[in-house]
């Protein structure tokens, strides 16, 4: 559903009109809708330099931000839940999806 993995913005290619889509699975009758999200960020996604440049990503024992990667092969960040800041900006991020589209609920 995403434009890339972590971006947590839908692919405006594949769902043109996400909103549209989940009023009408509602009127179906699907009472949930939810998202499978990544808690990590694919380099090539827009956001990664926004989480990279405010050290949003676990570091390691130098107090780097460590890239790693994972099944697909990409490299990515991972957040760093510890950090006040990254949870905060990965949270508003969600809310978005929950305001903007009606998403109910997160898979990860």
């Amino acid at each position: 559903w995403e434009s890339c993995y972590g971006e947590a913005e839908f692919n405006s290619k594949k769902f043109p009109d996400p909103a549209g889509m989940i009023k009408d699975l509602r009127e179906l009758g699907f009472k949930r809708t939810t998202l499978w999200i990544h808690p990590f960020i694919n380099m090539d996604c827009p956001s990664f330099k926004y989480a990279y440049d405010r050290k949003y990503f676990v570091k390691n024992k130098r107090k780097k931000q460590e890239i790693t990667s994972w099944w697909q092969g990409s490299d990515a960040g991972l957040i760093d839940f510890d950090n006040p800041l990254a949870i905060a900006w990965w949270r508003n991020r969600l809310e978005k999806l929950r305001t903007d589209f009606g998403i109910t609920s997160f898979k990860c």
